[in-house]
């Protein structure tokens, strides 16, 4: 949801890393996470308006399913990889091809 905070995290995390003690491999993995994360979230931010929709018709709606995926922009995968495997090795896999992919 959008909020404050995804804004202030990127300031948060430029004023408290000293890129000056990364070394090249660890600096180059974390731009391109960042990059990557900053893609996923900026692309799927729902306002406060359309989750309460969201929930209203889940409520309201005759079927009632025990779990309900709020954000179909947010990286659908993701859902499937944790409910098939107990372990999350899944999600380790598709979060790590998502953020690291071709690091």
């Amino acid at each position: 949801m959008q909020t404050p905070i995804f804004e202030k995290a990127g300031d948060w995390i430029q004023e408290n890393l000293d890129a000056t003690t990364i070394d090249p491999k660890t600096k180059s993995l974390f731009e391109a996470a960042q990059a990557n994360l900053d893609r996923a979230f900026s692309d799927a931010m729902q306002n406060c308006e359309e989750v309460a929709q969201i929930v209203k018709d889940i409520i309201l709606g005759e079927k009632k399913d025990l779990r309900c995926q709020t954000n179909q922009k947010f990286e659908p995968e993701d859902i499937p990889a944790k409910l098939a495997d107990a372990t999350g090795n899944k999600s380790v896999d598709v979060i790590t091809e998502r953020f690291f992919r071709g690091q």
